[in-house]
């Protein structure tokens, strides 16, 4: 069977309910190189003949399957969102916030990845490509909370806690950290994110919850004329 007709077989991939099968190394390579071109040229520069240059094959077998190159970035999409594994159950909320903060950070600094993300942000919200983006984000945000549950329901996580904007500080900081300040995704520094997030996470135990403060009523002074004729009074 010739290369381009095994690539040309099956469902578009370009559908966003379309998933990658596996067995098929001629499409991922097609893909992985889409992200690789992505994130050396833009949206704006790259072309379908540069990807089937790079991942070496005929440009008339990613015309057939993604006649634009926003299909062609949308599939890639789709495939790198799918190679992500969220269904991770340590027993522990430590052990999961440790997984979540590995993946995050390993795929911030995939190839590829901030070029998606900002052709992602320069995509009007009503194109497929933003549609398929707000999809994937929910189920996988989805997960997550699912995963916050667990904790709660074990015990390990306070409940007067807002979820929701619990998991976006923990995107938000790695994002702060490692896209704008650059810093490096170093042991010492997962494991600082760590235990902060756990130390916000944690359950308020009775010994260290903050003790109501009772203040004494304050005594009503009295005007200067009144506090002399009080004092006059007791002298009689």
């Amino acid at each position: 069977m010739r290369q381009d007709a095994k690539v040309n077989s099956g469902p578009e991939l370009g559908d966003p309910a379309r998933r990658l099968v596996r067995g098929e190394p001629v499409v991922a390579k097609v893909l992985a190189s889409t992200i690789e071109e992505l994130a050396l040229t833009g949206l704006e520069g790259l072309t379908l003949e540069r990807v089937a240059a790079r991942a070496g094959v005929n440009r008339t077998t990613i015309y057939r399957r993604w006649p634009t190159k926003e299909d062609l970035v949308l599939a890639a999409f789709q495939w790198m969102a799918a190679e992500d594994e969220l269904t991770w159950d340590t027993g522990s909320l430590r052990g999961d916030l440790e997984k979540l903060i590995e993946q995050a950070t390993a795929k911030l600094f995939a190839p590829g990845t901030l070029s998606l993300i900002r052709t992602l942000l320069g995509s009007p919200d009503e194109s497929p490509l933003a549609e398929v983006a707000r999809c994937e984000h929910e189920s996988r945000r989805q997960l997550i909370l699912d995963m916050l549950d667990r904790a709660e329901q074990r015990g390990e996580l306070r409940t007067d806690i807002d979820k929701e904007l619990f998991l976006d500080s923990v995107f938000g900081m790695l994002f702060v950290r490692l896209v704008f300040q650059r810093v490096q995704p170093t042991k010492e520094f997962k494991e600082r994110v760590l235990e902060q997030l756990t130390r916000l996470a944690a359950p308020i135990s009775p010994k260290t919850a903050p003790r109501p403060t009772h203040t004494r009523a304050a005594t009503p002074r009295l005007a200067p004329a009144k506090k002399a004729k009080a004092r006059r009074a007791r002298q009689r």
